[in-house]
């Protein structure tokens, strides 16, 4: 929101892929390749001019353009050889409201390098608006992080880290069932769609004064909120969870741009008698631990231990948890101010990807699904159990992980009493032989009395009255 200056800000994105290599790459036909291409003399930006007459940026004459504008981007395809790999879209909404839809294929941009981005577009938007060069350090390009990464396959740390987590998985991890709207299909499909919920903001406020004594770290304490959630769900005391680690944080190269990410998977044993703080302090050394052993890749791992394969899912990890901090909330563009929103995806990879996007001021839960195999309905069910479940934690947090109330007031309501509201008239004369009778020509075959081992049909008991 703001007056933009067009000029300016095209000026800004177009130093941001030229000082990134891997944002104008490519992928060779077998995927073994990664190439770099030469940097544009221009960016490549799509205007769009939705603004009204009365230059009302809510207006339904400009929200349903930019709907589909914003559905069509996350259901089309990239072309992997050909590119780009990189997709910019300026919505000119009104005068003083525009919207970039920035789409990235996640080969060429994790989560981390979406945060960099976007402080980095301040930084130069900012110059450029004043007539300036921007003035950023020189950054790695992804390509010294690859030669990098090779040169130290074969380091004491990879292979102490080889170690530590095939010890985690010497003994198989069982796959978890959590309740699904429909039947698994034998082939996994990738059709996605996502519901997500904001923190009520007193809750955020007193959950980030609890979270020292409840799990040490504000992750180690939502984390195990989810773990708790998938124990209550599947009754399983076993649970692998993935979590993304930035690899550019592994070698302090915060400003890199690429896909650095390696997959984490946590091996949590959440058990209904355990209390919470105690359960989320096992966590807390768990994340730790397994930070000091990043260091070794998900794929690596899939081909040293014995892992049950399903078509029909990812192996080992089918849920994802992570916590986005892009610290929106302190970049800083000159007489606009900013906010960043997900564009949900069409296509997912895992059965349920829970990630938390945090502000100093507040905290969206956002939630990825499987659609063959979870309703919208469920998912905002499920939603509204883990903020429950982080309300019951901040109030009784040595409370066990069975008993930590899951279901809110207005849904506990309904659940208990006007779903069980079955009360209703008797319409038939009140006197039992009739109203046997008149269950007999509705269900002559069903059961009326039973007294082990004998049972008698509303039939057998209107008959043996008769006889």
């Amino acid at each position: 929101d703001g007056p933009l200056d067009v000029p300016a800000f095209k000026a800004a994105l177009h130093d941001i892929v030229v000082r990134h290599p891997a944002l104008r790459s490519t992928i060779s036909e077998d995927g073994s390749t990664q190439s770099f291409h030469p940097s544009p003399k221009a960016i490549d930006l799509m205007e769009h001019d939705f603004a009204t007459p009365n230059d009302d940026p809510d207006a339904p004459s400009s929200a349903l353009p930019l709907g589909l504008l914003k559905m069509a981007e996350s259901s089309t395809p990239f072309d992997l050889t050909h590119g780009p790999l990189l997709r910019l879209h300026l919505v000119r909404l009104s005068t003083k409201r525009h919207e970039l839809i920035f789409t990235a294929h996640h080969i060429i941009c994790d989560g981390w390098s979406f945060g960099m981005i976007i402080a980095e577009l301040g930084t130069a938007y900012n110059a450029r608006k004043k007539g300036h060069l921007p003035m950023l350090l020189p950054a790695m390009s992804f390509a010294d992080y690859a030669r990098h990464e090779a040169a130290t396959k074969d380091s004491e740390e990879k292979t102490s880290a080889e170690a530590f987590w095939i010890t985690k998985f010497a003994e198989a991890a069982p796959v978890l069932e959590i309740p699904t709207d429909r039947p698994r299909p034998q082939v996994q499909s990738y059709h996605g769609a996502m519901e997500s919920i904001t923190l009520d903001a007193d809750r955020y406020e007193r959950l980030k004064k609890a979270a020292p004594k409840l799990g040490g770290t504000m992750f180690a304490t939502l984390l195990s909120s989810f773990a708790t959630l998938l124990h209550r769900l599947s009754s399983q005391e076993d649970i692998v969870i993935g979590v993304p680690a930035a690899g550019q944080t592994r070698i302090g190269r915060d400003e890199l741009i690429g896909h650095c990410l390696n997959f984490l998977p946590l091996r949590l044993r959440p058990t209904s008698s355990v209390p919470f703080n105690t359960f989320a302090s096992e966590v807390k050394e768990q994340v730790l631990e397994a930070y000091d052993h990043q260091n070794y890749t998900f794929g690596s791992l899939l081909q040293k231990i014995q892992v049950n394969r399903d078509s029909g899912r990812v192996p080992l990890v089918s849920v994802i948890f992570n916590i986005d901090k892009t610290g929106a909330d302190h970049v800083v563009f000159d007489d606009l101010n900013i906010d960043i929103a997900t564009n949900p995806k069409q296509f997912v990879n895992f059965d349920l990807f829970f990630n938390l996007v945090q502000t100093d001021d507040k905290l969206v839960v956002e939630c990825e699904y499987n659609t063959d195999l979870h309703d919208a309905s469920t998912i905002q069910g499920w939603l509204a159990a883990y903020e429950q479940l982080i309300e019951s934690e901040i109030n009784a947090p040595d409370l066990a992980l069975g008993s930590l109330e899951i279901v809110g007031g207005g849904q506990h309501k309904k659940l208990l009493q006007q779903w069980n509201a079955t009360e209703a008239p008797i319409t038939t004369p009140a006197s039992i032989h009739r109203t046997i009778e008149a269950q007999v020509d509705l269900t002559p075959d069903a059961i009326a009395l039973h007294s082990s081992p004998k049972s008698l049909t509303y039939r057998e008991v209107a008959e043996s009255r008769h006889a």
